[in-house]
């Protein structure tokens, strides 16, 4: 049995991408925002909440 997600897929308008890419290769911005930025890129791509948090190194939010 195909696995189903949960949570609803992330779409991005080109500018918002656009601005997230910048900020997530920024080497003025904080890190934290850095870091966010490439949450949202990763799972806008398509992959899992999972598999974000493995390409980041950090855990899977809480229910």
């Amino acid at each position: 049995m195909p696995f189903v997600p949960l949570r609803a897929a992330l779409t991005l308008e080109p500018g918002i991408r656009a601005e997230l890419e910048r900020i997530s290769r920024s080497r003025l911005e904080p890190g934290s925002r850095a870091r966010r930025a490439r949450m949202l890129l990763l799972y806008a791509a398509g992959q899992s909440v999972s598999a974000v948090a493995r390409a980041l190194g950090t855990n899977r939010p809480r229910r």
